[in-house]
C-alpha cells in the first residue's frame, strides 16, 4: 500500500533527524551552552518518539488494511507533531502527513461473498476458464471476469428484412414477437402453431 510506504519513508527521515539533533545537542554541550543543547536534545527526542511511532503505525496500517482509518489519522497527527523536532528535516512530515492522508482515503475492497445470486439465477453453464456457474445470460464470469462463450441449444437468430421485404417475406409471431418467415408453420421461438397468416387464421 503506497500510503504505509510513504509513511515508513516519512517516519525514517524523522528518525534520522533526531539522531542527528542529538549529535549536535551533545557538540553544543561540550562546548559549555548547555541551555541550547537541552532545547536541542528536546527537539532530538521529539524526532526520534515522532519517527518510531509513525514507523510502526505505517507497519499496522500494512499488516491490517481494516485499520486504515485510525492509522492513518494517527499517522497524520504524528507526522505533523513531529514538526516541532524539525519533522524529518521537513520533507519527512510532508511525506508522513501525505501516507496518513492516503491511508485515511484507502478503500479496503470487499470480496464477493458466498451468498451472492444473480437476478435471473444461475444456469447449467460454467466458466471454462475458472469452473464457476455462470448466470443466465451471462457473457463474462463474475468471478475471474474471463470471457464466456454464448449460451447454446436454442434456435438461431433470424436475419431481420429489410422494410421493402417485411410482410412479404417476414411476419411477428403474435405470441412471443419473434421474427419469423412467412412460411414457417410453427415459431422457432416459443412453438405456437402458426396458419397462413397466424395461428389458427389470425392475421
Amino acid at each position: 500500500m503506497a500510503a504505509s510506504a510513504l509513511s515508513a519513508v516519512g517516519a525514517v527521515l524523522v528518525f534520522l533527524e533526531g539522531v542527528y539533533l542529538t549529535m549536535v545537542s551533545n557538540a553544543v554541550s561540550r562546548l559549555g551552552y548547555l541551555s541550547l543543547s537541552g532545547v536541542i536534545a528536546e527537539l532530538a527526542a521529539v524526532g526520534i518518539v515522532a519517527g518510531m511511532l509513525v514507523f510502526v503505525l505505517a507497519l499496522v496500517a500494512y499488516s491490517n488494511p481494516d485499520a486504515h482509518t485510525g492509522c492513518g489519522i494517527a499517522i497524520l497527527s504524528v507526522s505533523l507533531l513531529s514538526l516541532f523536532g524539525g519533522g524529518g528535516f521537513l520533507v519527512g512530515a510532508l511525506l508522513g502527513s501525505v501516507g496518513g492522508i492516503l491511508a485515511i482515503l484507502h478503500v479496503v475492497p470487499t470480496e464477493l461473498g458466498g451468498s451472492y445470486a444473480p437476478v435471473g439465477g444461475w444456469s447449467d453453464r460454467s466458466c471454462p476458464a475458472c469452473g464457476s456457474p455462470l448466470a443466465f445470460g451471462a457473457v463474462y464470469c463474475h468471478t475471474c471476469g474471463q470471457p464466456v462463450p454464448p449460451a447454446t441449444g436454442g434456435p438461431a437468430p433470424l436475419p431481420i428484412p429489410s422494410p421493402e421485404d417485411w410482410g412479404r417475406t417476414h411476419r411477428t409471431c403474435p405470441s412471443c414477437h419473434r421474427v419469423v418467415p412467412v412460411r414457417s408453420a410453427t415459431c422457432p421461438g416459443c412453438g405456437v402453431a402458426l396458419g397462413p397468416s397466424g395461428p389458427a387464421g389470425t392475421p
